[in-house]
């Protein structure tokens, strides 16, 4: 599965160094909301310029047929960003 997003608007004047992917198996929600997962290989978190990614292995826990929600985060020296 191919995961595309445009980098954001603002930085708040520190250079994106990165991103972090996550997912939540809409199976597994709770009242409290779904509990997520980092899906990517390494590489992701040092390609400031990265607007795609191909996700190629799931949790163990991830049945056929399961629908997921996807986050990404930016993260530069400031911190990492609110999720999409």
């Amino acid at each position: 599965m191919s995961l595309k997003w445009s980098p954001p608007v603002d930085d708040g004047g520190c250079a994106i160094t990165g991103y972090a992917l996550l997912v939540g198996d809409e199976a597994d929600a709770t009242a409290n909301g779904l509990s997520y997962t980092e899906v990517h290989s390494a590489d992701i978190r040092n390609r400031p310029t990265l607007d795609s990614f191909t996700v190629t292995v799931l949790p163990a826990s991830v049945a056929v047929g399961t629908t997921l929600r996807f986050k990404l985060i930016a993260f530069n020296l400031g911190g990492f960003s609110t999720t999409s």
